[in-house]
């Protein structure tokens, strides 16, 4: 195997550990938050960091990624990092005060006027939360990935677990949880400039390159665009429930979600490895091996996650009741709805990616923009008559129709195919031998025969030539 080769593998084998202990946090903050506080302050917590989240998105302008992009080509990065910063903690600063401002507009609009102190505690973050998503952008473009480990993986993910387990250990308000969780924003935002400067030297300078500057506005636009769209498809949801039903729906809600977002730990981390693959492919005009990839992706990816989805839906209010406190159990109804959904995203593969990968962004974000609407109109619809069952029906339909689309471009531009037999036969025969049994024997039983069948078929016909050819390699 070449050292560029042993490269990539080492720094992709970091930046998935790095990947995992980051959706990893995200996990167990979740549910040590929903163990520690009742259903109604969770639900508010989940509410304000997703907003925290969504807003940064909006204030970063898109330039992390196209930090990582100009970083590679120039090495004046402190004329890089200074034109970006200068723009995007500027606008955090003066949007936030102006959110901060019409704070309670905006808690009254949501109905939740008696929690807007902690509301507004988590928003104040939202600048130094920009600081380290630039920061993790340049790491990228400096190719050292210890960086975003430190920085965004260790220090803004999992910092917040230990100060989660304090506070179910200490039983500490509420309020004060949120002013550490906002004093740990401001650790990793000052930790990220020291990191930098310690990597690559001079990262402020007045000498602006305004040329420069112009280019990476007009770059990022569309990326900024992208993924406001994704994260609001992913999170519309939350102020729906909100909206019509309160904060301890939300709560309820979102303890399901929690659970079954560990589906989307596989495809997250295959995008990290993958998509340099398929770019690098295409840019070969190597559309076989293209397809290969994306195809031999897919397959695992669905295999690794399927024996997960199926417990999910054998055992929802159990795996409820092991994470969570009796008041969430009404969270296993909707479980198994919200599990098919992110399976549904799985078994499509990483379409998104695909098609950035070959240089079609505009479908992404057009694709995006009517699935948003089509999500909004859902839950709008549902929420009101379904409560939370409303919102999972609206968010696996949401899901189902996104993948659709994306995958009929990416089948026309570049002949995808994802459902093989290779694919297609465990999981058939997995689900068929559960669904099967389980109207006659315990579920337990069903679920573990089915599993050792679904393996079985696995290892005799799911592992291509391609594919042991890509393992003696790595080996």
């Amino acid at each position: 195997m070449t050292d560029t080769n042993q490269t990539i593998i080492r720094k992709s084998t970091l930046i998935l550990l790095g990947n995992i202990l980051g959706m990893g946090s995200t996990f167990f903050l979740h549910i040590l938050l929903a163990n520690t506080y009742n259903t109604s302050i969770y639900g508010i917590m989940v509410l304000s960091i997703t907003t925290v989240n969504l807003v940064s998105i909006f204030f970063l302008l898109g330039f992390p990624r196209a930090i990582a992009r100009e970083g590679a080509i120039h090495t004046n990065h402190d004329q890089l990092f200074s034109a970006t910063a200068l723009m995007s903690i500027t606008t955090a600063v003066v949007g936030t005060m102006l959110v901060l401002f019409g704070l309670d507009s905006i808690t009254t609009f949501l109905g939740i006027q008696k929690h807007s102190i902690i509301y507004g505690t988590f928003l104040a973050a939202i600048p130094f939360v920009v600081l380290v998503e630039l920061g993790d952008g340049l790491f990228q473009a400096l190719e050292w990935p210890p960086g975003r480990v430190i920085t965004k993986n260790f220090l803004m993910k999992f910092t917040p677990v230990l100060l989660a387990a304090f506070a179910y250990l200490s039983g500490i308000d509420h309020h004060l949880f949120s002013i550490f969780w906002v004093m740990i924003m401001i650790l990793s935002a000052i930790t990220t400039i020291m990191v930098m400067r310690w990597k690559a030297g001079k990262i402020f300078t007045r000498d602006l390159n305004w040329t420069l500057t112009r280019r990476l506005f007009v770059f990022s636009v569309p990326l900024l665009l992208s993924d406001a769209v994704w994260i609001l498809i992913q999170q519309i949801d939350n102020y729906v429930i909100t909206y019509f039903s309160g904060s301890s729906s939300v709560g309820v809600y979102s303890s399901a979600f929690t659970l079954a977002k560990v589906l989307e730990l596989a495809p997250a981390s295959a995008s990290f490895i993958i998509l340099p693959l398929l770019s690098k492919e295409f840019e070969s005009n190597n559309s076989k091996r293209w397809n290969a990839i994306y195809e031999s992706s897919t397959k695992w990816m669905a295999i690794l996650s399927f024996p997960l989805v199926l417990l999910m839906i054998s055992f929802p209010t159990r795996l409820i009741n092991v994470f969570y406190s009796e008041e969430y159990l009404t969270a296993g109804g909707v479980l198994p709805i919200i599990a098919i959904g992110f399976f549904t995203h799985t078994i499509f593969g990483v379409n998104k990616g695909g098609l950035i990968a070959i240089g079609r962004t505009r479908i992404v974000l057009y694709s995006g923009l009517i699935v948003l609407l089509l999500n909004t109109a859902l839950n709008i619809a549902l929420v009101p008559q379904f409560g939370i069952v409303g919102a999972a029906v609206a968010s696996v339909l949401t899901y189902l129709v996104m993948n659709i689309i994306l995958y009929y471009y990416l089948f026309r531009e570049m002949g995808a195919s994802i459902f093989s037999k290779s694919m297609t036969l465990p999981l058939i025969v997995g689900f068929g031998i559960w669904f099967a049994l389980s109207l006659y024997i315990p579920n337990w039983q069903a679920y573990s025969i089915s599993i050792l069948a679904f393996s079985i078929v696995t290892l005799m016909k799911s592992v291509s030539k391609f594919e042991l050819e890509a393992i003696r390699e790595i080996i």
